[in-house]
């Protein structure tokens, strides 16, 4: 496929399962069955409906990078990683 996709329903719904996810969307972009970087922002500032969805989407996949960061935390796979740098409690 190329990169000028239009954006339809289910590429919406994909785009928007992936930034939940906490996918960049810039990497999201980079995927060949996806429309390009500027398409999707193009799509954002035209369609009110997508920029809502997309901006929920983003908000909640804020919230999962947070809680993966706090899991991989708690599980002390940072540490030895933070002792290296020198920070400690």
């Amino acid at each position: 496929m190329t990169k000028e996709l239009v954006i339809t329903e289910k590429i919406s719904k994909k785009i928007c399962q992936e930034l939940m996810l906490g996918t960049p969307l810039v990497r999201i972009a980079r995927d060949k069955d996806m429309p390009s970087l500027t398409k999707i922002y193009k799509w954002i500032a035209e369609h009110k409906e997508f920029a809502n969805s997309i901006q929920d989407a983003r908000r909640i996949g804020a919230q999962s990078y947070i809680e993966k960061a706090m899991v991989l935390q708690t599980s002390n796979k940072v540490r030895p990683c933070v002792m290296r740098l020198g920070y400690r409690k």
